[in-house]
Formats: structure tokens, sequence, C-alpha cells
């Protein structure tokens, strides 16, 4: 629920999200059997606000879905850390997805998006996410399904896959955010300031992105069609 509440979030605040990255994201929850079993229990979680927890239930987020998936030698640390806390946690989230599917319509998703899921979560089933995926309005999104891992991705022992898919996406939309305004800004600057300088470094970039000259070998080259700076105000 936590992927659900931060594509909520994306949505009512389009000014402050560029890129969602949401990881076991339900929707509807339509046709899986975890959801399905927790609507038997919707006026316990109506009539409570909170719903208990124990180190069973902690256990079984990690073997529920499918054994072997879990780096089981977590499982004792993970669950002293939550029992410390509390022995219960809201049940809001529960209710949610049981009661109030979709917590966040897909149309409203007007930003970037990857959709990570594992192979075998229980919670989050291939159909029914890719079609709640397909209606995201903003062109720049991608589905990823993490081989060998089943609902908790941070804790599986397929975990770098997660990081892995989380860099790439971040990183890719980043380097095509600073592409789209570096672009016409060299335009501009070349118009509006022509220094040989400029066109050096035009020749430069050009030559390394054809393979022609390395970023590291260029810069001797660079350097000496400036004027150092000490020689500007000894003059």
């Amino acid at each position: 629920m936590i992927s659900s509440r931060t594509a909520l979030f994306a949505a009512c605040h389009p000014e402050r999200v560029k890129r969602v990255a949401p990881d076991a994201l339900a929707w509807t929850g339509t046709g899986i059997p975890t959801p399905a079993n927790r609507t038997k229990r919707i006026d316990q979680w109506r009539s409570n606000h909170r719903r208990p927890i124990d180190r069973a239930m902690i256990e079984s987020i990690f073997t529920r879905d499918h054994g072997g998936t879990s780096d089981l030698t977590v499982v004792d640390s993970f669950a002293d850390a939550v029992l410390k806390l509390d022995s219960s946690a809201p049940a809001g989230t529960y209710l949610d997805i049981s009661a109030n599917p979709p917590v966040c319509t897909p149309e409203k998703l007007k930003l970037s998006m990857l959709m990570m899921r594992g192979q075998y979560d229980g919670i989050a089933s291939l159909r029914g996410p890719m079609h709640s995926f397909a209606r995201v309005p903003h062109p720049d999104k991608s589905p990823d399904v993490m081989p060998g891992i089943a609902h908790t991705s941070p804790r599986s022992k397929n975990w770098a896959i997660a990081y892995h898919a989380l860099e790439s996406f971040f990183a890719h939309s980043l380097r095509r955010s600073m592409a789209a305004v570096e672009a016409p800004c060299a335009s501009i600057a070349a118009r509006r300031y022509p220094h040989p300088g400029r066109q050096v470094q035009a020749g430069r970039s050009e030559a390394i992105r054809s393979g022609r000259m390395s970023p590291t070998s260029s810069l001797e080259k660079l350097s000496s069609t400036f004027t150092p700076l000490g020689s500007i105000r000894n003059n």
C-alpha cells in the first residue's frame, strides 16, 4: 500500500513529483488471492482503525507467495525491529485495497513512471496492474517484472535487481531531462555569445560523441583556448 499512497501523492501533487516508480502496486486487486481474502474482514477493519500484528504475520510477508525468494536471514531482525515499535498497524491500508480500490486513478498519473512487480507477487498480479498501467497517459512509462522476486523486493534474494531497475530508471530520466534543457540553451548561447572557446567546446563534444576523442584526452587541448585568470588580473 506504500506504492498506492506514493502514486496517489504524485497524482495529487504533480508539481512536486516528476518521476515515480511504485513497486508491487495492486491497483484494483481483482483476481488476486490475498486481497480477495482480506475482503472477508472489511467489517473488522471498519470498526477498528488498528489491526494486530505479531511475529507470525511478519514472517508470512516473506513466505506466503513463493518459497525460496526471500532472504530469510533477515526475517528475525526485521520482526524484532517492527515489534519493538508497536504490536498493531493502521488498518486503513488493508481497507483501501479491499473496499476502495483503486486508491489512485491511472489517468491522473501524468508523469514518467516505472511500474515494478515481482515475478511471484501474490498481491500485485500481472494482468490487473498491466490493464491499469496501460491507462497512464504519460508516454515515458515502462513496466519491469523482476524475476525470482515475490512481494518484498528490497528484502528478497534478488534485491539487486530492484535497485538496478530504480537506478536505471531515474538516471535515464535525468539524462533525458538534462538533454531537453541543454540543447536549446547551447543553441541560444552560441547565437548570443559567439566565442572561439565555445566553438572548440562544440567540436570537442562532437568528437567525444563520435568516438574520435575521449573526455580526458581532450582537456589539455580545451584549456589552451582560454586565457588564464592570473594573466587577466596581471594585465
